[in-house]
């Protein structure tokens, strides 16, 4: 589900900003790697940037923003965080997933301002990463119940679980979710390869079987997942 809703919604944002062109009309960046994020914090300046820059803006500053007690400051962050799962959706789990993002972002902000330790940035990728899918399993569940049971799942280490588990994924299906974890964690962003772009024989080409591709797949109805938020 993570790696669907990342690939889903880094087209969306690809796809707006190239109709935009279409039109003469450049839409600010809104998405860019977020998770090569070593950082809650740093993931969030990357993931739906815009959404980001409206909750500082209209919502975090006119709280006190980080001009204030550290405590205020944390609360300001919780309160920001808590409406952001809001604004995904009325409901117990968006604003579960929010103030977890707020809470997050809190033990960073400490961690930041008080040790003088700092993770290495693959670990903190890991970790980033890590705290995004299981907090993620709050987006793909229907209920709090099924939320619950899905966790109860994911925490299910007994032998019998995982060899019931790896038996039911294909070769494909493991070299599909390798590749687009490669993607991911190693590929520029689309934003870095449209700034490098050229117009050259070669990506003229690239480009022609990428549109080719995508005609002969548009059978394949696969509505964006971020609509439901």
């Amino acid at each position: 589900f993570t790696i669907q809703m990342y690939f889903d919604f880094s087209g969306y944002c690809d796809m707006a900003i190239g109709l935009g062109l279409m039109f003469n009309i450049n839409l600010p960046v809104n998405f860019d790697a977020p998770h090569k994020a070593a950082t809650i914090a740093e993931f969030w300046k990357r993931w739906h940037i815009t959404l980001g820059r409206f909750l500082m803006t209209y919502v975090y500053f006119p709280l006190g923003g980080s001009r204030c007690s550290q405590g205020r400051k944390l609360l300001n962050t919780l309160i920001t965080f808590t409406l952001c799962g809001i604004w995904h959706g009325a409901g117990w789990i968006f604003l579960i997933w929010g103030f977890l993002h707020g809470v997050a972002l809190c033990i960073y902000n400490l961690w930041r301002d008080y040790s003088k330790y700092r993770l290495p940035k693959v670990v903190g990728i890991a970790l980033t990463f890590l705290f995004l899918m299981l907090t993620g399993v709050l987006f793909s569940s229907t209920s709090i119940t099924h939320s619950l049971h899905l966790y109860a799942g994911l925490l299910n280490f007994s032998p019998e679980s995982l060899r019931l588990t790896f038996s039911d994924i294909s070769l494909n299906t493991l070299t599909m979710y390798l590749f687009a974890l490669g993607i991911i964690f190693f590929a520029p962003s689309a934003i870095t390869m449209l700034r490098r772009f050229k117009p050259t024989i070669w990506n003229s080409v690239y480009i022609a079987v990428l549109i080719l591709g995508s005609v002969l797949c548009m059978s394949q109805i696969s509505p964006f997942l971020y609509f439901n938020f």
